[in-house]
């Protein structure tokens, strides 16, 4: 993979036209950046690899210096540095962190909850996880991986707009942050279908934890967004639609949190660079721990800087609807994903014999709090 990166690399630079090497540079480093098929990792390899490509461009030239391969090298060299750059420090959002340690989102749907909205026409369940969840949604909607996504565009809508009680926006500017194309029909209706089961959704999280008053844990019940508003406005001449605004206010316990800084860190450039739903979810619930109360943490840590979680929890908070053997393989496949992006120093399962029932993670330069707080800065 390293190895096709460079090539890319040096089909897209051409040391003669030095007209804009800076703008050259930084457009190529954006488009390797937003490559998806290429990991951290691949491009950590590649800067590996161009060193070691330099010395022996050098060797084999030894008093007659190839200057074009030379450039070339140093061009490639100086696009690696920049995509990484570029990709380490893309936007990290803050969520509300008892809302992502319960986690009202799910990977998989079992067949049992779809059978039981067909017959009461509600999804409910108790949630386990990191925290205990009461789902309820009163159309039958089970919150999706994209309805993930959709929450996490809404709360960084919000907090650009300094986390009004009542805060606005379009479906054009909810498709941008989503990086969905604005002018497709389907992508509209897939927005407008995500906000109608956030915004009928009802949660009861257990344990919910309060910084202000005293660090106090509760149970509280609330919608994930408390009231919405509408407001479509249409042409005077043929009647149609021409725009679409809408007025939310999040739960007062969201915005509470957000004002007492109980919140966790997000990377959307992480994110980004992930390929499996587990390896995301699993992402997000390292985070979440990471950013805990020592009240609530403290069952979690074992060592200094690493702490141990169970399968079961794993897959209860991430909702994993297959057999325990095919959700243990699906973890630590995501473990090994999270190792190669940097997240994870090592993870070591735990357990008697073969068996492992519980995992430990030593988090990664990606995962440590200082380095979070330096990406934000940066």
């Amino acid at each position: 993979m390293a190895e096709k990166l460079i090539r890319q690399i040096e089909q897209s630079t051409n040391p003669d036209d030095v007209t804009s090497v800076e703008d050259l540079l930084k457009e190529s480093a954006s488009k390797l950046d937003s490559t998806k098929s290429y990991l951290t990792k691949d491009i950590t390899e590649a800067s590996v690899y161009l060193l070691q490509k330099l010395s022996q461009i050098v060797s084999e030239t030894s008093s007659v210096v190839d200057n074009l391969s030379l450039t070339k090298n140093q061009y490639a060299r100086q696009i690696i540095k920049l995509a990484k750059e570029m990709r380490e420090r893309k936007k990290t959002q803050p969520m509300e962190l008892n809302l992502m340690a319960s986690n009202p989102f799910f990977t998989g749907i079992p067949n049992s909850y779809k059978e039981k909205v067909k017959e009461t026409g509600l999804a409910e369940v108790v949630k386990n996880g990191t925290k205990t969840l009461e789902y309820q949604n009163s159309e039958g909607l089970y919150l999706s991986e994209f309805d993930k996504r959709v929450f996490t565009a809404l709360t960084s809508i919000w907090v650009d707009q300094n986390c009004k009680q009542i805060f606005k926006f379009t479906e054009f500017e909810l498709l941008r942050r989503l990086e969905m194309n604005p002018k497709g029909g389907m992508q509209h209706k897939r927005v407008r279908d995500s906000l109608r089961a956030l915004t009928t959704t009802q949660i009861v999280i257990k344990e919910f934890y309060e910084k202000k008053n005293a660090n106090r844990i509760v149970t509280s019940k609330f919608h994930l967004v408390a009231s919405e508003t509408t407001i479509e406005e249409y042409s005077k001449d043929d009647g149609k639609l021409q725009s679409r605004e809408y007025q939310f206010q999040f739960a007062d316990q969201i915005r509470q949190s957000f004002q007492d800084g109980y919140t966790t860190l997000i990377s959307l450039g992480i994110l980004d660079t992930l390929n499996t739903k587990t390896s995301r979810e699993l992402y997000q619930l390292l985070c979440t721990i990471r950013d805990m109360a020592p009240q609530e943490q403290f069952k979690y840590t074992v060592e200094a800087g690493a702490f141990d979680v169970s399968l079961t929890e794993i897959s209860e908070y991430m909702h994993l609807a297959n057999n325990e053997y095919d959700n243990r393989r699906n973890i630590l496949k995501a473990c090994e994903e999270l190792k190669e992006v940097y997240v994870l120093q090592d993870y070591v399962k735990l357990g008697t014999g073969r068996s492992c029932s519980a995992i430990r993670f030593y988090p990664g330069t990606l995962l440590k709090k200082e380095e979070v707080k330096v990406l934000t800065q940066g």
